[in-house]
């Protein structure tokens, strides 16, 4: 085998590079590169330790020649359409006209094993992942447009968001593309009442500071899955979405209480660093703008 390349050296790799690219803003597990108008290319690639989904979202006007683990395919891709590579596979990529817009989401293999591991409690050397040069699914579209908005958004949504995200796709990726029958994830039991107490009062208590899936987990010594799975359950919502709400609700409460304090400063103070990112996200919750809101309540 090839010796493995990590992301930074895949980049230094290919001949041209991202118009926009996650590691920019620290994410961890996964990064997401985004490529704009791409000259003809011919490419041979080395492994990676990390898994490839090419998300073809304005096809090249001609064939793609790609190869994975000396597996050769021709094809002409349509809007949408997904290349799968395995992570520890030499793959290639061949296309004779420009390529309008293609998005990497790169997800790191050491994560999936470790996540196998906790949601499935299974041996991970059993596990073999499949390339796949074409795909139309859904499910992975759309796990591929919600990277897109993040990346498109400037990552203001945050580690919460980001991480929950690439846990759903890691159990979506070991479920359907692999060579296995796995096993309905273990341990389904709910949390307890001074466990959810403690993530409550741990969430509550940092309204204005950036938390992570992996703290909020930590707290209550679980694993990130059974976390996520468990918190959901029983407050019907995802530790992010519950986050992004209790965050919004106290920016309503402060909106009224500090009349005089310009409405961008106090979204700041929680984390918004985007004016139109914040009241998108007022609106959205609320049915109103910060503006409107204020003073229907002054």
């Amino acid at each position: 085998m090839s010796t493995l390349i990590n992301p930074k050296q895949r980049l230094d790799i290919l001949p041209f590079a991202p118009q926009k690219k996650t590691s920019d803003f620290g994410w961890s597990s996964v990064q997401v590169e985004d490529y704009k108008y791409l000259p003809p290319s011919d490419l041979n690639l080395p492994p990676m330790t990390h898994h490839i989904l090419a998300f073809h979202y304005k096809p090249p006007t001609g064939l793609l020649k790609h190869y994975c683990a000396d597996q050769h395919t021709t094809l002409q891709l349509n809007p949408r359409d997904i290349t799968y590579v395995p992570a520890f596979a030499d793959n290639g990529w061949k296309f004779a006209n420009s390529m309008p817009n293609c998005m990497h989401i790169l997800i790191e293999h050491r994560f999936l094993m470790q996540f196998a591991l906790e949601a499935f409690d299974i041996d991970v050397t059993r596990i073999q992942f499949v390339d796949t040069p074409q795909i139309q699914d859904k499910q992975l579209q759309a796990f591929a447009l919600l990277f897109q908005a993040e990346v498109d958004n400037g990552c203001q949504t945050g580690a919460l968001y980001v991480e929950s995200l690439t846990t759903a796709l890691a159990s979506y990726l070991l479920t359907y593309y692999t060579t296995s029958q796995l096993p309905k994830p273990s341990h389904t039991s709910n949390l307890s009442h001074q466990q959810l107490k403690q993530t409550l009062d741990y969430i509550h208590s940092r309204l204005k500071s950036t938390i992570t899936l992996q703290q909020l987990a930590d707290n209550i010594h679980l694993s990130t899955f059974h976390f996520s799975r468990q918190f959901k359950q029983v407050m019907g919502v995802s530790p992010y979405h519950y986050w992004q709400r209790v965050r919004l609700e106290a920016i309503q409460r402060e909106l009224i209480q500090r009349p005089n304090d310009p409405i961008y400063q106090i979204a700041q103070e929680f984390g918004f660093n985007s004016p139109a990112y914040f009241t998108q996200q007022f609106r959205q919750m609320f049915g109103i703008s910060p503006t409107q809101y204020r003073q229907r309540n002054a």
